[in-house]
């Protein structure tokens, strides 16, 4: 990281990581699916170019740079001999994009922030888009205290581009609006928070997998949820 100024800083980050599978991965053989023993782990390395700008007037600017390989990726689709549907080791995935994020905090906890992401995900072999890989996605949230500082209310709007299925259709974007009110700190490391989800019953739809026979299935319309969170 360079910080040439207290109000910049130029950032180079990489890592990697992976994911063993899981039980129902390796292990379970249930009807129609097999199990597959020897699956090895899905590994991913990623390079980031991050720039942080923080301004005179209170905002906040990020703009960042990204690319990352995911070797080895494990998927559930029909074996081309038997049929049978089971997990393997299909092949990698790379993606490439950019996110811009722009926020501002005011006295009292108020903030707003406003993000998209653009990428390109693809499969490395065939060069095709990857399955449930949206390549827009933007975040609008807005919060301020009412009543008391101790209580907040904020406003979430999330964009989710289209995004390709497994039997080469396009599941179609979306908006959601979400409400949340929560208190932070109603005591020592416990926080109660109401939220409603998809707050104006959008229907919407999630590709699945190839063992299903729809190709994307219809996800939550309105909700309510109390969520308390118990921390140190």
């Amino acid at each position: 990281m360079y910080t040439p100024d207290e109000k910049s800083a130029y950032k180079l980050l990489y890592g990697e990581g992976f994911r063993a599978p899981n039980a129902s991965e390796l292990d379970y053989n249930v009807g129609s699916i097999a199990n597959v023993p020897d699956l090895e782990p899905e590994r991913m390395s990623s390079l980031e170019a991050v720039v942080e700008r923080a301004f005179d007037s209170g905002w906040r600017a990020s703009a960042s740079l990204f690319h990352y390989d995911v070797e080895d990726l494990i998927v559930r689709g029909p074996d081309p001999v038997t049929a049978e549907l089971l997990y393997r080791n299909v092949g990698d995935v790379v993606g490439d994009g950019v996110e811009l994020e722009l926020e501002r905090r005011f006295e009292r906890g108020r903030r707003v922030r406003l993000s998209h992401a653009l990428q390109y995900v693809r499969d490395d072999d065939t060069g095709e888009r990857a399955v449930n890989s949206p390549r827009n996605v933007t975040q609008f949230l807005a919060e301020t205290p009412v009543f008391t500082d101790g209580l907040l209310a904020g406003a979430e709007c999330i964009y989710v581009g289209s995004r390709a299925t497994f039997g080469g259709d396009m599941a179609p974007g979306y908006v959601l609006t979400n409400l949340a009110l929560r208190a932070p700190r109603l005591a020592p490391g416990i926080e109660l928070a109401l939220i409603a989800r998809n707050l104006f019953d959008v229907r919407y739809y999630d590709p699945v997998g190839p063992e299903l026979v729809q190709d994307a299935l219809e996800q939550d319309g309105f909700s309510l949820a109390l969520r308390l969170t118990v921390g140190r």
